[in-house]
């Protein structure tokens, strides 16, 4: 948590942080109180660093990665766009590692892309690329933007988002599922 507050305040952002759980979501209550949370923040101008309270989940209702935090807050928040920050440039068409003829897919349809094969989970996380797929295609599902792309690439963001760079690997939000109302922030992201 600190590298993030630090890395907001030297941009002089103040940030804080918002734990939650699966049941957040599950719940009518608490997804209500959630989002109140998300809103007063907002309206203050903090920007909110999620992470799963591992404290209180318990393994049977437990997310288990941020890729699928970050989809599941993106789709309630109905963002327009979510970044989920990998090691790597995209999505491979196979492993990068193995093959040096692999590519980055640049977009992604998951009737064209279903046959790629996701080897293992990265040495930080708990996810993998398997994760992140996964992630996106369920946040396309209420109408949100996705790239998963390289940390490197992250400067690059409000370019992605006006449409004049394409960076990593893209996954269009399907059309008419985001209305005005409700709308909170225009970006979600996932380190």
């Amino acid at each position: 948590m600190k590298i993030y507050t630090d890395f907001f305040e030297k941009k002089g952002i103040v940030s804080g942080q918002i734990l939650i759980t699966a049941k957040d979501f599950e719940d009518r209550d608490n997804k209500e109180n959630l989002l109140n949370a998300f809103d007063t923040l907002f309206d203050i101008g903090v920007v909110p660093i999620i992470n799963e309270n591992d404290a209180v989940a318990v393994d049977e209702i437990k997310f288990g990665d941020n890729d699928m935090i970050a989809a599941n807050v993106a789709s309630m928040l109905k963002a327009r766009h979510l970044f989920l920050i990998t090691g790597v440039e995209g999505v491979y068409d196979k492993n990068p590692n193995k093959y040096d003829d692999a590519k980055v897919i640049r977009n992604y349809h998951d009737y064209v892309n279903k046959e790629i094969k996701f080897e293992g989970k990265t040495s930080h996380g708990t996810g993998g690329m398997e994760s992140k797929v996964n992630a996106a295609i369920l946040a396309t599902e209420v109408g949100t933007d996705v790239n998963i792309m390289g940390v490197e690439e992250i400067a690059e963001i409000l370019k992605i988002i006006e449409g004049n760079v394409e960076v990593g690997t893209y996954f269009k939000g399907l059309e008419n599922t985001i209305t005005e109302e409700g709308v909170f922030p225009d970006v979600a992201i996932c380190l």
